[in-house]
């Protein structure tokens, strides 16, 4: 075997090897956006069969929104939800007290507080002290 004929056995092999990593790469990559958009669709379709007896933030609640894995997640579900013809699940008074906060932290925070949850001037100030205590932190 001459020396060019090594070479292009290594460089072969190299590339194979190259070629299939690169392959299992973006396999993940399409399988994480095929769970993402699973996730996302199931809060939503759950919002939607649900929304006859709890709306808003409540549905949202039970829909499993506190279950998605981001920021970006929630805010594809209510937008979604919004295209259903559906008003935005959570309330304008509670998204301007909150700002640019992380919804999926408030959610799962609000989740927590059995007490925020049963009238809605208590999710105004639940939303308020969020603001207040999570500051720059989850915003």
């Amino acid at each position: 075997m001459s020396r060019l004929e090594v070479v292009l056995a290594i460089t072969n092999v190299g590339l194979a090897t190259l070629f299939y990593f690169l392959g299992l790469h973006l396999g993940r990559r399409e399988r994480s956006e095929d769970l993402r958009e699973i996730r996302i669709q199931r809060v939503v379709d759950s919002y939607k069969a649900n929304r006859r007896d709890v709306a808003e933030l409540s549905g949202l609640l039970k829909a499993g929104a506190p279950g998605l894995k981001s920021d970006s997640e929630v805010r594809e579900a209510c937008d979604r939800i919004v295209a259903m013809n559906e008003s935005y699940p959570i309330q304008p008074k509670i998204l301007e007290h909150i700002g640019d906060c992380d919804l999926l932290h408030f959610l799962k925070e609000l989740n927590k507080n059995s007490v925020a949850l049963r009238h809605s001037q208590w999710r105004i100030e639940f939303a308020v002290e969020f603001k207040r205590k999570h500051g720059k932190k989850n915003c």
